[in-house]
């Protein structure tokens, strides 16, 4: 559906990146910590698992600000 658009083939390949990455966020959870859940201690460290969940959402959602800028159009 993406592909038949201008820059269409690009944007695909940035959505793509984006769902990668919320499938890879998902995969890897956050620690506890600032009150979250209930009870929990403020976090003082951020283990391995937390920055892949961290780094793939910004990933994820840098690719879909590009998708969204290579699929803009201007109406003159």
């Amino acid at each position: 559906m993406l592909a038949g658009r201008p820059g269409g083939r690009w944007a695909a390949r940035l959505v793509r990146v984006y769902g990668l990455g919320w499938v890879t966020a998902g995969l890897f959870v956050v620690d506890p910590g600032n009150g979250f859940p209930v009870g929990s201690l403020p976090a003082t460290s951020i283990s391995w698992h937390a920055a892949v969940h961290l780094a793939a959402g910004q990933v994820s959602f840098i690719a879909l600000i590009a998708a969204c800028f290579v699929l803009r159009r201007r109406k003159t």
